[in-house]
């Protein structure tokens, strides 16, 4: 059995188990045909200046725990979700006199840990890096050094001048060095070409468990009610002013809703921004927001409710639609990115980015008729892309190529 390292660029932590939960779900479903190891560093930050002017005593604390403690093996609860693939993580005090010089060491850190793991006997055979800072960066290392492949699966929006130049080139080196590059979808491939990095569109889009997601929403009888839900943090990517501006539109024409929205102070910086839209725009009456929930109960949520709403203005491929779907919800998104290579014309509609307006039209052929759905027709058309069996068959092929491409 071929072992094959993980290094996700975040991961879940017992205060928040969804972030990157999607890291955990794909390595577990091929740990049957693999032995997968996820490998993560939490880097500590190095008290600043202010700090020590402001609070001088409990700052000059924490700088020694911060120097003298420089690096430590975290220890987890026995929950599936740090055991199911194993994760070894370690919280390192990493600093440098430079940026620049920052960015080595945390490579370097990388470069130990694994040491230390090799030294116990288990060197992997493939190293899958989830997004490429850092986790591309520490994989083109870890082949530099050891001549071990690696696969990197881009997540984020890129373009590779939001990065410091010092890192560019090594960005770029990170992708073009890589034995396979794993595409969410055409969207990611052209982002990348636009930074001048040319890869193959070998996709691999996401992972929904069907078998966690297996409650399906009630059929939607026109002229009732729309039960819409989105999920995303408060954020300008995720732009839910967009979202609550075609509802206004909905309320306007007498158009009768209710909308769940979810997991907006997970992340992002515009949530206050987002409650006062709410009230600004008259809607507080129709919109509910549930800051944050469990994982497990996210089918609750999505099967209560019949159309998922996306309006984001740059994505990857969002596994909440994904999800979604699999629930049978139909889907309204804007053209964000991946979404578009999942949905067809049963499962869901797409709109420009920004135009509230065509959201709002869309919603009303729904409430109208014009526009119907099946949710059974919906789920099946996801699980037969993103499902179980067809997504680790995808991943496992992927890894075996890469594997034999280096032999």
């Amino acid at each position: 059995m071929q072992n094959i390292l993980i290094i996700p660029s975040w991961y879940p932590t017992p205060d928040d188990k969804i972030n990157g939960s999607f890291f955990q779900e794909q390595a577990r479903l091929v740990s049957d045909r693999f032995d997968v190891k996820v490998l993560f560093i939490r880097f500590n930050a190095r008290p600043s200046i202010r700090s020590f002017l402001k609070t001088p005593i409990s700052t000059c604390i924490a700088f020694l725990k911060f120097i003298l403690k420089p690096r430590k093996r975290n220890q987890f609860p026995a929950d599936e979700i740090f055991l199911n693939p194993e994760l070894i993580e370690y919280s390192v005090s990493a600093f440098g006199i430079t940026r620049h010089g920052l960015f080595k060491k945390r490579l370097d850190c990388y470069l130990a840990a694994l040491d230390e793991l090799i030294a116990t006997g288990w060197r992997p055979d493939l190293v899958h890096a989830h997004s490429v800072n850092l986790g591309g960066l520490v994989a083109r290392r870890i082949k530099e050094v050891y001549g071990i492949p690696y696969v990197i699966t881009e997540h984020v929006p890129f373009a590779l001048n939001n990065y410091p130049a010092y890192m560019q080139d090594d960005i770029k080196s990170a992708f073009e060095e890589a034995d396979i590059v794993l595409s969410l979808g055409y969207d990611k491939v052209r982002q990348l070409g636009i930074s001048g990095i040319h890869v193959e569109p070998n996709l691999i889009y996401n992972f929904v468990d069907e078998d966690e997601f297996n409650k399906v929403c009630r059929p939607y009888r026109p002229g009732s009610p729309l039960k819409l839900i989105s999920i995303g943090a408060a954020s300008h990517l995720k732009d839910q002013r967009t979202l609550l501006r075609a509802l206004k539109v909905l309320k306007e024409k007498n158009i009768p809703f209710k909308l769940t929205l979810v997991g907006m102070k997970t992340w992002g910086d515009l949530y206050y921004e987002t409650l006062d839209c709410i009230t600004q725009y008259g809607l507080a009456s129709e919109v509910t927001v549930v800051d944050q929930i469990e994982r497990g109960n996210v089918p609750d949520y999505l099967s209560a409710n019949q159309i998922y709403l996306m309006t984001s203005v740059a994505e990857g491929l969002p596994v909440s639609v994904l999800e979604a779907m699999a629930c049978g919800l139909f889907v309204v998104a804007t053209r964000h990115g991946g979404t578009e290579d999942i949905l067809n014309a049963e499962s869901g509609v797409l709109v420009e980015v920004k135009n509230h307006q065509k959201i709002a039209d869309r919603l009303e052929d729904i409430y109208r008729g014009d526009i119907r759905f099946e949710p059974q027709i919906i789920r099946e058309h996801v699980v037969s892309l993103c499902g179980k069996d067809a997504f680790g068959s995808r991943l496992s092929g992927y890894y075996m190529q890469a594997m034999r491409q280096i032999t």
